[in-house]
């Protein structure tokens, strides 16, 4: 008797690598018509936070432009490619974040993406 064995692909994750912060099909999905995004870190927390950006807070300027981030948008992924943001991010929660895959989870309340540090996963 088998018993079939499968794997969280629903589960919504954030991998961080030396140069980008990346997003799995399932995260990426909550960013499919999005271009540019915010990230915020929460120091107590231990917590990322991606905040997809629309189109209309972009025309009238809502935000200064050096806190967006340009997201690539593939098919199965989404990525920040941005060495310093990722130091920044490294520096601001003092630890080693690299090459690392996050849990996160959508808050639709907020809108933000928000992976846990604490939980932190190696690659391989």
């Amino acid at each position: 008797m088998f018993t079939w064995v499968t794997i969280g692909t629903s589960a919504l994750a954030v991998t961080i690598s030396t140069n980008a912060i990346t997003l799995n099909a399932a995260a990426a999905a909550h960013f499919q018509d999005v271009r540019y995004v915010m990230v915020g870190i929460d120091r107590e927390h231990l917590q990322i936070a991606v905040r997809p950006l629309t189109k209309r807070e972009l025309e009238l300027k809502v935000y200064p432009q050096e806190s967006m981030y340009k997201l690539t948008v593939g098919k199965g992924y989404a990525r920040i490619t941005n060495k310093a943001l990722v130091a920044q991010i490294a520096k601001e929660l003092s630890c080693s974040i690299e090459n690392g895959k996050l849990p996160a989870r959508f808050d639709e309340k907020e809108h933000l993406l928000i992976a846990d540090v604490r939980e932190r996963g190696d690659e391989g």
